[in-house]
């Protein structure tokens, strides 16, 4: 159980995608519901593993000082031209 729960904490995104793969060959081999508790089933596993993902990432501060300063050198190129 601890390496499930492991796996689900190192790699929400791949879990969630595994989770609806299987409801949705159950839903193609016959599991009877309809097309708006299908999507209703959906909107629930992303908004959870959507929490999950989001406590598993953090801001990266290097790509935004990076962003910064390709934008200013594109800026100083583009007033000396």
């Amino acid at each position: 159980m601890n390496y499930l729960i492991n796996l689900i904490n190192r790699e929400p995104v791949r879990f969630a995608a595994l989770i609806r793969a299987i409801i949705l060959c159950a839903v193609g081999f016959g599991l009877k519901v309809t097309p708006e508790q299908l999507a209703l089933i959906m909107v629930v596993i992303e908004a959870l593993f959507a929490v999950l993902t989001r406590q598993q990432v953090t801001p990266n501060l290097n790509v935004e000082n990076r962003v910064n300063k390709i934008v200013a050198d594109f800026n100083e190129k583009k007033d000396n031209v």
